[in-house]
């Protein structure tokens, strides 16, 4: 199955026992009390086309962030949902195949599961206009924050739109640059 399929089957922390403060680390500790989330890992085909998984996968998670960060504020927290595994295309070259098929999968898992424990609603399917600017004005105006986060995150955006030219990584991109303005 396809993290875009898969999603649906992420069963999600109620938000009454969210954890809404701390590192990363914190967020996900409701998880300790969720037993069968380890097997969210099996729901995802990862030994198929590495390109095509990876793409799916950040898309899904770009839609992700955009379904949630408004109400959550978790901006840094769904960020990563799309860094990381777009990090993995950038490794996949360098290790073997079982490895790469492995790192799909836990970045799959890793992703779901900042999902499952920051997110409230459900990504969209919608289709997306691209917002005005050009991809090397996104790029400056997350340079111009100074932020790490809205540097990164635009970065991976873009290298995944130029795979995958789903709108979403763009609309996605201004919104985190916009959210993590002046917060350096």
């Amino acid at each position: 199955m396809k993290p875009s399929q898969a999603i649906d089957r992420v069963a999600r922390i109620p938000p009454e026992e969210q954890v809404s403060d701390g590192l990363i680390v914190d967020l996900l500790r409701p998880l300790d009390h969720a037993p069968a989330f380890p097997a969210i890992a099996d729901l995802v085909e990862s030994t198929a086309d590495e390109s095509a998984f990876l793409s799916d996968l950040t898309e899904t998670f770009a839609r992700v962030y955009l379904a949630n960060v408004e109400e959550t504020g978790h901006v840094i927290g769904f960020v990563h949902t799309v860094t990381a595994p777009s990090a993995v295309r950038l490794l996949s070259p360098h290790v073997s195949k079982p490895t790469g098929s492995a790192l799909r999968r836990y970045a799959w898992q890793a992703a779901a599961a900042l999902y499952a424990t920051m997110g409230r609603r459900e990504p969209s399917t919608a289709t997306l206009e691209p917002p005005g600017a050009a991809a090397d004005e996104l790029a400056a105006a997350a340079a111009a924050t100074l932020d790490a986060h809205a540097i990164k995150f635009t970065e991976a955006c873009l290298r995944e739109y130029a795979l995958n030219p789903s709108a979403v990584y763009l609309v996605a991109a201004a919104d985190a640059t916009e959210r993590l303005r002046g917060s350096v």
